[in-house]
């Protein structure tokens, strides 16, 4: 008989979040605009053109960024999702249907207000709008969404 090994879920506490996007603000500016949105293709992190998964490798989109901050690698996603360690699967295209995907499948401990931020503000970027724009819209969802459950 063998034993599979579960991997705990990558806690996202939301108040280290907001910091984390307090951050990123304050070092690429409210302005900042990642190009990658216009070729379609938006990472967590750069592309690998090797068959491993660097714990090094340059975070891209907003969402990558966050996930730099909070100590979050590509080697502890692609453990615990179907990410392989090869070919295109390393590039890790990413929006907010694919967070929310990795939420739902229980990759991330969160509450309910940081994923709608960080799918919110990923989808925000992920149509052209700055980081300061996605971030914004992100905490104005949560506050929404906070106003109406009240």
């Amino acid at each position: 008989m063998t034993e599979t090994t579960t991997l705990q879920p990558i806690k996202l506490e939301h108040d280290a979040v907001e910091r984390a996007l307090d951050e990123i603000l304050d070092e690429f500016g409210h302005d900042h605009i990642f190009e990658g949105w216009k070729a379609g293709a938006c990472f967590y992190f750069k592309p690998s053109p090797s068959d491993t998964i660097p714990d090094d490798a340059d975070a891209q989109c907003l969402v990558g960024q966050v996930f730099k901050k909070l100590g979050i690698t590509m080697s502890m996603l692609a453990a615990r999702t179907d990410l392989s360690a090869s070919g295109d699967n390393l590039k890790v295209r990413i929006n907010s249907c694919r967070f929310t995907k990795l939420c739902q499948e229980g990759i991330f401990d969160i509450e309910p207000r940081t994923r709608v931020l960080l799918s919110t503000a990923q989808g925000e970027q992920d149509n052209g709008n700055s980081w300061g724009v996605a971030v914004d819209q992100g905490r104005k969802r949560v506050r929404e969404l906070e106003e109406r459950d009240e």
